[in-house]
């Protein structure tokens, strides 16, 4: 639900340059206080606003000089208030105090390390170091500069508990040929908020007449939040006896794949996966 729109006559979408106005604004970042500051950047400038609009502050114009602007496109907020500003065709970076005044500045055109061409973005990580999208040069750099942490980052006393959901599970099986000269089953996983995982899994020939499945190796991991891990179904050398004999000359095999997923409350969600695999 749209609850305001700031800008020229009323945010009808019309450039401007009066107090209040945006000319192709490309960023905006919020104070502890709530209060906005954009990149005004066809104007620029830096506008502060107040969480109803209503403009705090002003700064900058076009130029070279400390507190001048040519096309500001990136802004962020760290946890004590300065204001850091992408200068993106004077290749650096701005700080300023929450009123505008001139704190600091670094960066250079150039291809080495604290260089940039054409920066457009920044954010202030929660280690307080900055990190800058250095667009032309492809890359993104990271600058320790002393400062605190940004400003949403809160410390771990209190953050809030994890959702009391059913972990999202994702489970792929890169390769299915090879499974016994590999001697297993090599799934990938991943947990949109983290999880503790069992990875069960049976194999069986897909012609046998007996078709008897064995029982893979189970394995166990923690996956960290929306972060991919290996987990490995071990053939032990009994199992792998056994499927030669069973599969003679044939190569193809089921693999029957059993996964539990236990979420940070407890939760949990069970896949069952079944594959197509060879030899």
């Amino acid at each position: 639900m749209l609850r305001a729109r700031w800008g020229a006559g009323e945010g009808n979408g019309s450039a401007g340059s009066a107090p209040g106005a945006f000319n192709h604004p490309q960023a905006v970042a919020l104070d502890a206080a709530g209060d906005a500051y954009v990149a005004d950047t066809a104007n620029n400038r830096v506008v502060k606003l107040s969480p109803t609009g209503a403009v705090l502050a002003i700064w900058g114009q076009r130029g070279g000089a400390s507190g001048h602007f040519r096309f500001p496109t990136g802004i962020a907020v760290g946890a004590d208030g300065s204001v850091y500003v992408v200068d993106s065709e004077n290749n650096r970076v701005q700080v300023f105090d929450a009123l505008g005044r001139f704190l600091r500045k670094w960066g250079a055109r150039g291809i080495g390390l604290g260089q940039f061409s054409q920066p457009t973005a920044i954010a202030i990580g929660c280690d307080g170091a900055a990190y800058v999208a250095d667009t032309n040069n492809n890359r993104v750099e990271r600058f320790l500069i002393g400062a605190s942490a940004g400003g949403g980052c809160l410390p771990p006393g209190s953050w809030p508990p994890p959702l009391d959901v059913a972990p999202t599970l994702s489970v792929v099986l890169p390769r299915t040929n090879g499974v016994l000269a590999r001697h297993g089953l090599a799934l990938l996983l991943s947990c949109q908020r983290g999880c503790r995982v069992l990875a069960k899994a049976t194999l069986a020939p897909l012609r046998s007449h007996h078709r008897h499945p064995v029982a893979l190796v189970p394995a166990a991991r923690t996956l960290p939040a929306a972060r991919t891990g290996h987990v490995r179904l071990r053939v032990s050398r009994t199992a792998l006896a056994h499927l030669r004999r069973e599969l003679a000359h044939t190569r193809a095999m089921l693999a029957r794949v059993t996964i539990v997923a236990t979420g940070p409350t407890g939760r949990r969600t069970t896949l069952h996966r079944t594959y197509l695999v060879s030899r």
